[in-house]
């Protein structure tokens, strides 16, 4: 189904990833501070923690362009393994996700 729109996909994906990029700029952190207050109406000292969690690199919050994660998305399907979801053995990651738009879209 995906293959009858990948323009729109992949046109989809790289907005997303100018987005991410957008937000993890630190020239742009007092607009994705003003953005989030006003969708929210979150305290600013709650915005503003909220917005340093998104700049920490080691927490990992978002996507730096969107990319997906697989080996996280891995360690997810382990974790409902072990919470016992189901008893037989998960399919590869791979099975669960098709990169073909992301590869299109540059951003993996």
């Amino acid at each position: 189904m995906g293959q009858h729109h990948q323009d729109a996909i992949v046109r989809y994906l790289r907005a997303q990833a100018a987005a991410m990029r957008f937000i993890h700029d630190p020239k742009n952190r007092g607009e994705v501070s003003r953005i989030i207050k006003e969708i929210t109406r979150e305290p600013q000292a709650i915005v503003d923690q909220l917005v340093a969690n998104y700049a920490d690199p080691k927490l990992r919050i978002l996507p730096r362009q969107g990319e997906l994660d697989m080996a996280s998305f891995n360690n997810l399907l382990q974790f409902a393994k072990n919470a016992g979801y189901t008893d037989k053995p998960f399919p590869p990651t791979e099975k669960f996700v098709d990169l073909t738009f992301a590869k299109a879209a540059g951003i993996q």
